[in-house]
C-alpha cells in the first residue's frame, strides 16, 4: 500500500512539474503565431488583383542608398531579438507588443486583398556585395503589398514597448530606438516602399498599440503594481508549492512521524 501511495505521489509530481514547465513556455507557444500569419504574406504578394500607386512628388527626391540594405535585412532578427528581450524584462509589454503586431498583420493583409499598392524600383548596375544584396531583396520580395509597410509597423511597435516597458535601460531604449529607424528609413532608401507606406504603417502600429494597451487584460496600464516577491529557498531559488490530497502516502512525513514516535 505504502508503495502505491508513493508511486501516486511521484506521478502527480511530475504532471505538476510539467504543467508548470507549459506554463513558462506560454510566450514561446504564443509568439508562434506571429509567424503562421506571416506565411499569409507570400500568397497576397502578386498582381493578379491589381494594384493601385501612392507614389507621390517626395517620393522622387529621395535617393536610393544601398547601404540601407543591411539593416532592410537584419529586420526578422531584430524583432525577434527584441520580442525575447520584452519577455524577459517586462512579460505585459511582450504580449501588448505581440497582440499587437498580430492584430496589425490582419489589417495589412486586408489593405493587401482590397487595396494592394506597387512600389517602381530602379534597375541594379553594379556586381557589388551591397547591390547584390539589394538584388536579393527584390528576388524574394515582389514589388507589391506596399501600404501599409509591415517592416515600419514592426518596427515601431518595438519603440512604443521599449518606451513602454519597465526597468529599461537607456542604453537598450538607445539601440533598440535607432535599429528600428535604420530599418524603417531602409524601406524608402532602398526603394522597397512609398513614403505614404510608411506614414500609414505607423498610424496603423500607433492606433493598434494605444487600443490593445487599454484592453488587453495582461497589458501595462493593468500591471502597474509591482509583483509580489516570489519566496525563495536558502539556495536562492523559487520555492514552488505542489497541491497533495491528504490521502496521497508521503514518504517524509511518514520518516517525520516515525522519528517523532521512536523519541517518545
Amino acid at each position: 500500500m505504502n508503495r502505491l501511495g508513493s508511486i501516486a505521489y511521484t506521478n502527480q509530481f511530475k504532471k505538476s512539474k510539467t504543467k508548470n514547465l507549459i506554463r513558462k513556455m506560454t510566450p514561446v507557444w504564443l509568439y508562434l503565431t506571429n509567424p503562421l500569419l506571416g506565411m499569409l504574406y507570400g500568397t497576397l504578394n502578386n498582381p493578379h488583383r491589381g494594384f493601385h500607386s501612392l507614389i507621390i512628388p517626395l517620393d522622387g527626391g529621395i535617393p536610393f542608398l544601398k547601404i540601407f540594405a543591411i539593416p532592410y535585412v537584419i529586420w526578422s532578427l531584430f524583432i525577434l531579438a527584441s520580442m525575447g528581450f520584452f519577455c524577459v524584462k517586462d512579460r505585459s509589454v511582450f504580449y501588448t507588443a505581440l497582440v499587437s503586431y498580430n492584430v496589425s498583420l490582419v489589417v495589412c493583409y486586408m489593405f493587401f486583398y482590397f487595396y494592394q499598392t506597387a512600389i517602381i524600383r530602379p534597375q541594379l548596375t553594379g556586381s557589388d556585395l551591397l547591390t547584390k544584396l539589394v538584388a536579393y531583396v527584390y528576388r524574394h520580395d515582389e514589388p507589391y503589398n506596399c501600404f501599409p509597410s509591415i517592416h515600419c509597423v514592426s518596427s515601431y511597435l518595438m519603440i512604443r514597448a521599449v518606451h513602454t516597458a519597465s526597468g529599461v535601460s537607456w542604453k537598450s531604449k538607445t539601440l533598440i530606438d535607432t535599429t528600428a529607424l535604420l530599418i524603417i528609413l531602409s524601406t524608402l532608401f532602398i526603394k522597397q516602399h512609398a513614403f505614404v507606406d510608411v506614414l500609414g504603417a505607423i498610424a496603423l502600429a500607433e492606433i493598434t498599440f494605444r487600443t490593445i494597451s487599454r484592453w488587453l487584460p495582461v497589458t501595462t496600464k493593468y500591471a502597474q503594481r509591482k509583483r509580489m516577491p516570489q519566496p525563495l529557498s536558502s539556495n536562492g531559488t523559487n520555492i514552488i508549492q505542489y497541491p497533495i490530497k491528504e490521502k496521497l502516502y508521503n514518504p517524509l512525513i511518514v520518516n517525520n512521524n516515525r522519528t517523532a514516535t521512536e523519541k517518545k
